[in-house]
């Protein structure tokens, strides 16, 4: 029998992203300041530093953010997972502890989706958006399910496969949200001060990557299939049994 398929509803997901942010707000965005503080600390620290050592700086520098991410992504699929299953509130160290073993396939996942996007939408436009749509889905995938970095890929695309178009649509929404809530903290940091637009940035990774995270998440319970019941039926989700 083929797996039953969840027809995504925007509002039901920004709804719900809403109700698991404000839940867990005191836990993911400090956590999101002191990941994200790393990076910054290691890019002030040494900036002064040039030549092809500054180039690796740069790129170590961008591991650990892209690792940050990770990690804050990982730790909002469990809040998200917890949240559906009606479950207590996860410890920030347990999260982070489930986390741990995938951190690796999620930073190599997440890169390559940025590859992929990156590409797609240098050089065609059309194909980094539905590059973006497809594989939105791949942390999730890679917390939950826990597979190869390819065989995420795959299953976040087909995830998405038949609700494209609204994902991309909850995905272009935080985009804009995220670049609007980075201009604020930009505005008042002077145009040269480099440190205090790292400082900005900081504040707005820390507001917005749990974000991100949380919708990515509750896209992946509302379109991967639901555990059935003895009759074949689907479970509903927590916000069904609730209305």
């Amino acid at each position: 029998m083929a797996e039953p398929r969840q027809k995504l509803q925007v509002g039901p997901v920004l709804r719900r992203a809403g109700q698991v942010y404000a839940r867990w707000a005191a836990m993911l965005i400090p956590a999101a300041l002191v990941f994200h503080l790393i990076p910054l600390a290691v890019a002030v620290g040494l900036r002064d530093i040039g030549g092809l050592g500054g180039v690796l700086i740069e790129i170590v520098t961008a591991l650990l953010s892209l690792a940050a991410t990770c990690w804050i992504g990982g730790v909002a699929v469990k809040a998200v997972q917890a949240f559906e299953r009606g479950n207590e509130e996860p410890s920030l160290g347990a999260a982070l502890a489930a986390i741990r073993p995938v951190l690796l396939k999620l930073v190599g996942a997440t890169f390559l989706t940025l590859v992929f996007v990156g590409v797609g939408l240098i050089f065609l436009l059309v194909p980094g958006l539905l590059f973006l749509a497809r594989l939105s889905l791949i942390v999730p995938v890679v917390v939950v399910e826990g597979g190869p970095v390819t065989t995420s890929l795959s299953r976040s695309n087909e995830l998405v496969e038949g609700s494209t178009f609204r994902v991309l649509l909850v995905v272009l929404l935080v985009v804009v949200a995220t670049i609007g809530i980075q201009q604020l903290f930009l505005f008042g940091s002077p145009p040269a001060d480099d440190i205090g637009t790292q400082v900005a940035g900081l504040f707005a990774s820390a507001l917005t990557d749990p974000m991100l995270g949380i919708l990515a998440a509750v896209m992946y319970f509302r379109l991967a299939p639901r555990p059935q019941s003895q009759t074949g039926a689907a479970l509903p989700t927590t916000d069904e049994t609730t209305a």
